[in-house]
């Protein structure tokens, strides 16, 4: 048997040319009824079932369209791969003889070339049935079904490449899925090839999948180091089916030289300097080295560095060394100073395609003193005890980010869980577990780049909390309206509701609403006790980065303003 495709362009040749040849020599004898209808061929579909598909009858006039028709007809079931028709003398008429040449039961079933799905899952797309009679419609719908089933999945290049039938039954589907040829980076000067091809999941040979490539694209974007990324498909081989992928990239800054004067309504809020320098591409290796430098109100020394990848592997690593002095306030027991040193170290790694984990090993100094030594809760008066800690403490976390901006999403959401366990065989002076989730969801607004952005955060804990490890609530990053530290507690929620409009390139209006508190104990937790706040502000990206300004209305409609730098979240 010839191939399917070319079989069926065969077939239609003889269809059309078998019975002209015929009606004329029986013309020449001028006979033009039609005595008797006869079929030859067939074995599987029966006379029957034939003689109600047809619509030429004995007794009439010899009609070719009609007979055309028929045999169109017969070959359009898909059960003949030939159909003709002969006449013979009959009864003083003409017996018409429909000669079908049937196709074969399908014996076996074969797919080739197929890497992205398995046989089970392609022989779900296939309409034949093993040990039933072949029909070549049931062919072109599987055709179909399964070029469908590749498009939708993102597999943008695969096709079906040749349909064969042999002789005793046996069906072959060869599927080409398309593969990548090259991946070409054009435009970065600075940042190393490999620091953008580790993003992308493809080698040369791999099946390409525009869904998965979006998604290394947009990893690319959340790196934060490009201006614009321009990617295209270019065909290299029709026959061999495959394509480049050429990356047109404009490189943005990276680097951080900021100094000044600041003032703010976070920690150790107030008026101060600051000096922070910051690569984030650090000679092109997409590693990220920063020292940041605070004084005044807040003094603050800290260096990091962070390494995405190590030794070639998608494990990060990080490690970091801080000491810190600022003041802050209790709504209940007052202002207090604190210092603070520490460091820690961090290795994280891909749990799933989504999911990242992260483990970091910490060592603190802490020390705080209370400025007043007692203070008044409930009518009671209680001391104000100092506190100097010497923390050790493991944090397990798992985080995940789908969103579709780095800075302003309209789409996707960020999770975050974690587990910190301090002290027990650690050492250190303080024992106790905290158990912390952030969800994070943000959505299209009414019209353009608008958009709602929802964050929850839960924090629960084990063990005495020293009083600088409690949850915090009040401020600028959390329930805005209140004192930083207005809320203190064991346990905490939070809630955060923000409508993002934006207002020209640079800047950004916020119409927000939060509410939150926090207990002694899980077990004291009640949502009527939650306390809100609304309020208004405003975005703008300047060199420094986004500077943000809100200002909150309280329950008791007491407003008040709040600076800061980036977004609540």
């Amino acid at each position: 048997m010839k191939h399917f495709l070319v079989l069926i362009i065969l077939c239609n040749l003889i269809l059309f040319s078998g019975v002209t040849m015929a009606e004329n020599e029986l013309l020449e004898q001028n006979l033009q009824f039609i005595t008797a209808i006869a079929f030859e061929g067939n074995e599987r579909v029966s006379d029957e079932e034939i003689r109600s598909l047809i619509s030429t009858e004995a007794g009439e006039l010899l009609d070719e369209e009609k007979i055309k028709n028929d045999m169109q007809k017969l070959y359009d079931t898909g059960y003949f791969q030939d159909v003709k028709v002969s006449f013979e003398v009959y009864n003083a008429g003409l017996k018409a003889i429909f000669e079908l040449s049937e196709y074969p039961l399908v014996e076996d079933i074969i797919i080739k070339g197929n890497e992205s799905y398995s046989d089970q899952e392609l022989m779900k797309e296939i309409k034949l049935v093993k040990g039933e009679i072949l029909n070549h419609n049931a062919i072109l719908e599987s055709r179909k079904a399964i070029e469908r089933l590749y498009q939708e999945a993102g597999y943008v290049l695969a096709v079906l490449k040749d349909i064969d039938i042999d002789d005793n039954g046996v069906v072959s589907f060869e599927i080409n899925e398309g593969y990548l040829n090259e991946l070409i980076i054009e435009g970065n000067e600075k940042t190393k090839d490999f620091v953008i091809r580790r993003e992308f999941d493809f080698k040369k040979g791999d099946v390409i999948n525009i869904k998965e490539l979006q998604e290394s694209f947009r990893q690319l974007v959340r790196l934060n180091y490009f201006e614009d990324i321009n990617p295209k498909l270019e065909r290299v081989d029709f026959e061999k089916n495959t394509a480049n992928v050429i990356l047109e990239v404009t490189e943005g800054r990276t680097g951080r030289f900021n100094f000044g004067v600041s003032y703010s309504t976070a920690e150790g809020k107030g008026w101060g300097g600051f000096i922070t320098v910051q690569e984030r591409n650090l000679f092109g290796n997409g590693q990220t080295l920063g020292f940041d430098w605070e004084f005044g109100s807040t003094t603050n020394y800290e260096i990091n560095f962070y390494e995405p990848w190590v030794l070639g592997t998608p494990t990060s690593f990080g490690i970091g060394v801080y000491d810190k002095s600022y003041s802050s306030e209790d709504s209940v027991k007052g202002d207090y100073d604190v210092d603070k040193s520490g460091g820690s170290i961090s290795l994280g790694h891909p749990l799933t395609e989504e999911w990242n984990g992260r483990i970091k090993f910490k060592v603190e100094k802490s020390k705080l003193d209370w400025e007043d030594k007692e203070y008044t809760k409930d009518g009671k008066t209680y001391e104000n005890d100092p506190e100097d800690i010497d923390l050790r403490s493991i944090t397990l976390q798992t985080s995940r980010d789908t969103t579709n901006h780095p800075f302003n999403p309209t789409g996707g959401g960020i999770d975050v869980l974690s587990l910190e366990y301090a002290g027990h065989f650690l050492g250190g002076d303080a024992d106790f577990v905290k158990y912390r989730t952030d969800f994070r969801r943000f959505y299209n607004g009414f019209k353009g780049n608008q958009a709602w952005a929802l964050r929850l955060q839960t924090g629960f804990s084990d063990g005495d909390l020293p009083e600088l490890e409690k949850y915090r609530l009040g401020g600028s990053e959390t329930i805005r309206g209140y004192d930083k530290g207005s809320f203190t507690g064991d346990d905490m929620l939070l809630v955060n509701l923000e409508y993002r409009i934006p207002i020209t390139e640079n800047f950004t209006g916020v119409l927000f609403a939060d509410g939150g508190n926090t207990w002694d104990s899980y077990r004291d937790i009640q949502l009527d006790d939650l306390h809100y706040s609304t309020g208004l502000g405003i975005r703008m990206d300047t060199f420094l980065g986004q500077i943000r300004l809100d200002y909150g209305f309280n329950e008791d409609g007491e407003g008040q303003p709040h600076f800061s730098i980036g977004n609540t979240f």
